[in-house]
């Protein structure tokens, strides 16, 4: 199976915490579908809807209706953008 990948472009906004982009629930999972988020870098850090993350990582179970992504790069970086969900079958592994 293809990964289905969902692109977060804008609007990411910048805060104290870090870069925030909020988004709806993907679409409805079949029983063998998973969530990743895939970061096309490596973040100081990253949460989805409060809990912590790693660059790539399967939030399916974190997903809800209203999701909210928080990223902190270092200091003076500019935000590269390259922030996706990937949906996957359950044996897959994502790719970068």
């Amino acid at each position: 199976m293809t990964p289905h990948r969902i692109r977060l472009g804008p609007p990411w906004v910048a805060s104290a915490d870090g870069f925030t982009r909020r988004f709806g629930r993907p679409r409805t999972l079949d029983p063998h579908e998973r969530v990743w988020l895939v970061c096309g870098f490596e973040p100081e850090s990253a949460t989805v809807n409060g809990h912590v993350v790693s660059a790539t990582a399967d939030i399916t179970a974190l997903i809800q209706h209203r999701n909210e992504i928080v990223v902190r790069i270092a200091a003076g970086t500019n935000f590269p953008w390259e922030v996706a969900l990937e949906i996957r079958a359950a044996v897959e592994t994502p790719t970068s």
